[in-house]
């Protein structure tokens, strides 16, 4: 079975007392929103169900589902589950951005919609790392990914990127294959292109490996 489970996600600085700046709703503890369909989605966060446009999102399955009793540190998190749909393998997809959705998976990407609440994350801060805890439990050479780029507001910032990336800041990746079923820390270190201050944080959760993922059975 696909099944990829993350909370309490954050943002480790590196500065004095060694604060820490927290992903909004990082830990989904902070409520949900009704959408389509017969799941909610954590506030601040956006899957297929909220996706753009409209009518792709109408008919857009189920991929991220509200876990309740189950979280790491708090009573809530989430499962993203790989779901086939008309033929198409359907990522299990979270973003605190918005997604566009297409037909094609080649062309469906996550992306900051600038000056909307609840789809996009202004953020100054230059963190030294991302940390996040997860179970996973993939379908064959499946994997997942947890991704983070700082941008600035001179282009649009989305994922994946298929023009220029002169507009990043930092980026944070990992990718995971390993199957477990308790919970598991993981930290990985931001990767910084230049000395710009960002205007934004985009992060995007994907249960599945992109075009190639494999369904849930």
């Amino acid at each position: 079975m696909k099944k990829t489970l993350l909370t309490v996600l954050s943002l480790a600085l590196l500065t004095i007392g060694f604060s820490q700046t927290q992903i909004e709703n990082g830990d989904f503890e902070s409520g949900w929103d009704d959408v389509s369909g017969n799941e909610d989605e954590p506030h601040e966060w956006n899957s297929l169900k909220t996706a753009d446009p409209g009518w792709v999102a109408a008919f857009a399955p189920v991929v991220a589902f509200k876990e309740l009793g189950g979280g790491h540190n708090g009573s809530d998190c989430i499962r993203l589950k790989v779901i086939n749909s008309s033929g198409v393998n359907a990522n299990g997809l979270l973003t605190n951005g918005r997604v566009y959705a297409s037909t094609n998976p080649d062309n469906g990407y996550v992306y900051t919609q600038d000056g909307t609440s609840g789809n996009e994350l202004v953020f100054n801060d230059k963190p030294d790392s991302l940390v996040f805890w997860y179970q996973h439990t993939p379908t064959g050479s499946d994997k997942s990914k947890m991704e983070v780029i700082l941008h600035d507001n001179s282009a649009e910032g989305k994922l994946p990127e298929t023009g220029s990336t002169a507009h990043w800041v930092a980026r944070a990746r990992a990718d995971i294959s390993i199957t477990t079923t308790g919970w598991t820390r993981m930290a990985v270190a931001f990767n910084y292109y230049n000395c710009n201050t960002p205007d934004y944080l985009l992060a995007v959760i994907s249960a599945g490996d992109s075009t190639i993922a494999e369904v849930d059975t």
